[in-house]
């Protein structure tokens, strides 16, 4: 594999793949403001990779285009990583794209619980400490790569029960949404999930029809 740029779990060893032989789409749809991006950056310098990004081949020997994932590629360049993990889309055109727009609009469908929020902010500006061994660092070689070591500070305690009793928003829940950097939501009325993906009502899962 050569030199490999990379912080991230190591169980996410077998995904990486170059940055140079991944692209971004060219059809992507979401955009990436610098504040998005710095985001990305702080939370790659902090907790690493700890999860893939989504890429697809559109076609035998073709380049690989990331589908899930195209601002963190663009920010890990920028921040001078070599690699990133990758789990690559196996399918068709036009289920790659619609898994694609399905991938960034299913997540602004959720909500906060805003007392809930407001609760483990409070734990977490309390004891959090950032990671200091992903891994895998930046530098390493692929041959370097280490299981992270036990945690020797101090145990955390476990965090408070969220609040039962049903309370307006705090400012401590609106500043964790400035902080988290949270995307507008965008008009549901004619950008939806792509016709002919319905949702389980069961299983909550999402297929083609």
């Amino acid at each position: 594999m050569g030199e490999v740029m990379w912080k991230g779990s190591p169980s996410l060893r077998t995904l990486l793949v170059s940055l140079a032989d991944l692209d971004e789409d060219p059809r992507n749809v979401r955009l990436h403001p610098q504040s998005n991006l710095d985001a990305i950056g702080m939370s790659y310098r902090t907790f690493g990779q700890v999860k893939p990004i989504v890429s697809w081949r559109p076609a035998p020997g073709a380049r690989l285009i990331a589908l899930a994932g195209n601002g963190t590629i663009r920010k890990l360049r920028a921040m001078g990583w070599t690699h990133v993990a990758a789990a690559e889309f196996i399918g068709s055109e036009v289920n790659a794209r619609a898994y694609a727009i399905t991938d960034n609009q299913v997540p602004l469908m959720a909500e906060w619980d805003e007392p809930a929020l407001a609760a483990e902010m409070a734990w977490i500006q309390q004891e959090f400490r950032p990671a200091t061994d992903f891994g895998a660092d930046v530098g390493a070689s692929a041959a370097d790569f280490t299981d992270p070591p036990e945690w020797q500070g101090e145990d955390v305690p476990a965090p408070p029960k969220p609040p039962k009793e049903e309370r307006p928003p705090t400012d401590a829940a609106a500043n964790t949404r400035k902080a988290l950097i949270e995307p507008r939501m965008i008009d549901t009325a004619s950008h939806r999930i792509p016709a002919g993906i319905t949702s389980d009502n069961v299983t909550g899962n999402f297929c083609l029809n």
